[in-house]
């Protein structure tokens, strides 16, 4: 993937060229033709050359310093601190977990809910930095805290950044983002500790084998692989060989194989019981059973799994074990015979679906 920063302090347009940005690649390659998003703002652009050292290059490479010229945008599109980015990477987002360090020369601990300045990239944005209610971060401590911004930014796991005072006057600290996408914070603290933990990991396959491990609702692949900048390729790889599969499409949710086949078994056993026990209804409603097997599923990661799992035949509601068909009730078979017309047969029919 190509994520290449922009400095717009030295863009400009050139008639009949269009408009022209300068700045590095920091990851993947960026090639003439492609066609990028300017993101936070999404807006679609293709890249008509590339120069380097005043000379017309086909492509640039990650670390490397280029001016990209863009059609399909307007030099007052271009913003400072904006990226050009493979379109799966735009992503932007205005809260973020990080672990921050306040400088050892600070007068004063940085509070919860204080108004700080953040600097990541060449974008700088107001934020507040949310902490436990109550706790603050001592001069020279480290902590994990979530940052709210005023708005939206590109980042991704691994960035650095810079905290100061509103007024720009001073620095207190600096940190790395672990978690772009950072959700509300949840009531799962202890969980969502380890998930951090785990985010935090620099080797992507660390971080998702200990995400698996603290998320039994299974992980968002899809958010992991932009957190992570990741590839298709690469990602399949991973997923691969730590045996896991994606069971939803979007969001794509993916679990342990082991942890699939004891749900199954899981789902099967519960139908079994519930026929048992209701010889007379078709099936289980998905609901229930959702609520009695897998309770740390979503509604849709639960109804993906449905779909996926062999003994389950119903794909809304009500679930059911392939070739299963509910019987009226002993005391009211009489009655339908007479109903019916017809007392030649003892079998009593299937419910209708």
């Amino acid at each position: 993937m190509v994520a290449a920063c922009v400095s717009p302090s030295i863009a400009h347009s050139r008639s009949g060229s269009g408009t022209i940005v300068t700045g590095t690649v920091f990851a993947g390659s960026v090639a003439i033709g492609e066609r990028l998003l300017l993101t936070p703002s999404g807006i679609e652009v293709r890249v008509r050359a590339i120069q380097q050292d005043a000379k017309t290059v086909h492509a640039a490479q990650a670390g490397e310093r280029c001016s990209l010229n863009l059609a399909g945008t307007r030099l007052s599109d271009v913003a400072r601190g904006d990226w050009v980015v493979d379109p799966v990477l735009h992503a932007p987002t205005q809260r973020i977990d990080a672990r921050i360090r306040v400088l050892d020369g600070e007068a004063h601990a940085l509070n919860h809910w204080a108004a700080i300045r953040l600097h990541l990239g060449t974008r700088d944005v107001t934020a507040r930095v949310a902490l436990r209610r109550g706790a603050s971060v001592l001069p020279g401590q480290v902590a994990m805290a979530q940052l709210i911004l005023d708005k939206p930014i590109a980042a991704l796991n691994g960035d650095r950044f810079i905290l100061r005072d509103l007024a720009s006057r001073r620095t207190i600290g600096g940190g790395t983002v672990v978690d772009p996408f950072a959700p509300k914070r949840a009531r799962a603290q202890t969980l969502r500790v380890q998930q951090l933990d785990g985010l935090a990991k620099i080797d992507p396959d660390e971080a998702m084998r200990a995400l698996v491990q603290c998320s039994p609702g299974g992980v968002d692949v899809g958010r992991f692989e932009t957190t992570f900048n990741l590839g298709g390729e690469r990602l399949a790889g991973l997923l691969a060989e730590q045996r896991l599969t994606a069971i939803c499409k979007e969001p794509r949710i993916a679990l342990p194989q082991d942890a699939i086949a004891d749900l199954q078994r899981t789902i099967t056993t519960t139908l079994m019981r519930f026929h048992a026990s209701h010889p007379q209804a078709v099936g289980i409603e998905i609901a229930d059973m959702h609520r009695a097997a897998a309770p740390a599923l979503t509604a849709g990661t639960f109804q993906a799994l449905l779909r996926m799992l062999a003994p389950v035949a119903g794909l809304g509601s009500p679930a059911r074990s392939r070739g299963k068909s509910g019987t009226l009730p002993p005391t009211i078979r009489p009655i339908w015979r007479r109903g019916s017309g017809s007392s030649r047969s003892s079998r009593p029919p299937a419910c209708p679906e």
